[in-house]
């Protein structure tokens, strides 16, 4: 962490990070030292939670047509130039390791710029997308369990594990990029007032599901390489050989792979739900 020397670590304040252009080391000493304040933001978001839905019990729905449409608009165009320059590396990776072993080599991916600043707006927007339930509040939708477990779930755990700039969160970032402009793109249509058949939300609700299908068997065979190297990493490049998964701790590790599973359950019973019991397929947001 060269480039975080000339800061003392304690007196790493956000502000610094800004006016270093976002250097993605001193970004991931600010985290180190911070990463708590998700669990902070996290308490306050289900407190809000709680209050918005009894000052709206009472009264009528607030549609907010425009501020939705343009807030799904935002995160459509957030994430689909994130999608741009992961997308770029990510298939210049799998060619240079292959799929399985690209899981597990960082090839210095968190300090490649561009790509460096995306991946750190992608940690941070996890605590912006609270504002997803809002919405939900103000038009007087259902707040499920699957909804609140996933937003809180994934605010805590990618801002804790950016700290250790992990190789497997190259395809988290990735994948998790291009199922976003999907998901809030379909969204930003639909409030648009764009009549589209269930079909397309059939297709939504898969392309949510279709992630941790992914990540369930590749933390699982992560899991198991790293159990296999003790936990330790080496690359053979004269014989293209991975052992264990670069930068990867056992907490990490253990939680990633119960994350992705339990994604699998919840988000595939609320699919058994919504299209084999209702007879159409209801993307996860409108629930």
């Amino acid at each position: 962490m060269n480039s975080a020397t000339a800061f003392n670590a304690t007196q790493l304040t956000f502000w610094k990070i800004v006016t270093s252009k976002f250097d993605p080391v001193l970004f991931r000493v600010w985290m180190v030292n911070n990463w708590h304040l998700s669990i902070y933001c996290t308490v306050a978001y289900l407190i809000m939670t709680l209050v918005g839905r009894r000052a709206m019990r009472d009264r009528a729905p607030i549609q907010a047509t425009q501020p939705f449409m343009c807030w799904n608009a935002m995160i459509t165009a957030f994430a689909f130039i994130g999608s741009f320059y992961s997308l770029q590396e990510f298939d210049s990776h799998l060619q240079k390791y292959g799929i399985i072993n690209s899981y597990c080599v960082l090839d210095n991916y968190y300090q490649k710029k561009p790509l460096a600043y995306w991946i750190i707006a992608f940690h941070l927007s996890k605590i912006v997308e609270f504002g997803d339930t809002i919405f939900l509040i103000l038009r007087k939708k259902s707040l499920t369990f699957l909804h609140l477990y996933h937003h809180v779930s994934v605010a805590i755990w990618s801002w804790y594990a950016f700290q250790y700039w992990s190789a497997p969160s190259r395809w988290g970032v990735t994948l998790n990029y291009l199922e976003q402009t999907i998901v809030y793109g379909y969204f930003m249509a639909q409030t648009a007032g764009l009549r589209l058949n269930h079909f397309v939300g059939l297709m939504v609700t898969l392309a949510q599901i279709s992630q941790f299908l992914i990540f369930a068997p590749m933390n699982a065979i992560m899991f198991y390489k790293m159990l296999r190297a003790d936990g330790k990493f080496h690359i053979d490049h004269s014989r293209g050989t991975v052992e264990g998964c670069e930068n990867m701790t056992w907490t990490v590790a253990v939680t990633a792979l119960f994350l992705s599973v339990s994604y699998i359950l919840i988000f595939g019973h609320y699919f058994y739900k919504a299209y084999f019991k209702r007879g159409k397929p209801l993307p996860f947001k409108e629930e």
